[in-house]
């Protein structure tokens, strides 16, 4: 299925979510690495260099509409941004640099899929066959990023294919391959089993080289 129609309003929501969660989450993580006044530089670079440039300037539109491209833009800009500062002036190597940045985008990430896709075990037993697979669309449309096609939702299982990822296919365009799979962190984060949360399997990613992504939710024990 198509991602859901968007409009200037998730725009705003965007903004609203990277004030409370995705900055906090962040500046966390600089702090414990590089100290109050490191993190004030680092932020500093940040700021001059989106000034400068647009780290996706010269990269082609992707083939959803015109606002998840925008917000697509939005939430690797400054991703792309902080990786370059850690790389290019404070050289730090791909690996260093990914094991700071992972837990950033996975917290994050983690928490934008439970504001929006979250999937109660009790809820979803209780369904009919009709409402868990109304249920399953909802969520896959949280993801203005992606297109996802629903495989299977039953009683126990909940299983769908996302077919186009927005967020992989520009870093891999803008031959940032390595941060790909931070974004798949963020779902195997949250779809981690505990909390009445189901549990993911997931053994083709299109940020590995995958012609998809298949999610395969298992739900927990009643």
């Amino acid at each position: 299925m198509p991602p859901a129609t968007l409009g200037p309003l998730s725009l705003l929501r965007a903004s609203w979510f990277d004030l409370r969660h995705g900055l906090p989450i962040a500046l966390r993580a600089l702090a414990r690495r590089f100290g109050l006044l490191g993190t004030v530089g680092i932020l500093a670079r940040v700021a001059r260099r989106r000034l400068l440039a647009d780290p996706l300037a010269g990269l082609p539109a992707g083939s959803l509409g015109a606002v998840e491209e925008r917000l697509t833009r939005r939430q690797l800009r400054g991703l792309f941004l902080l990786d370059d500062v850690l790389e290019r002036e404070l050289d730090l190597p791909v690996a260093e640099r990914l094991a700071l940045l992972k837990p950033i985008v996975g917290e994050a990430g983690a928490r934008f899929i439970a504001q929006g896709a979250k999937i109660s075990a009790a809820r979803w037993r209780a369904a009919t066959d009709a409402e868990r697979r109304g249920d399953a669309v909802k969520a896959m449309a949280h993801f203005p990023n992606a297109r996802t096609v629903l495989r299977l939702a039953t009683e126990d299982a909940l299983e769908f294919d996302v077919t186009y990822c927005r967020l992989a296919e520009a870093c891999l365009d803008t031959g940032r391959e390595h941060l790909a799979p931070l974004f798949c962190h963020a779902d195997a984060l949250y779809f981690d089993g505990r909390g009445g949360r189901p549990s993911l399997e997931r053994e083709e990613t299109i940020a590995a080289g995958d012609p998809r992504c298949a999610f395969r939710l298992h739900l927990p024990s009643p």
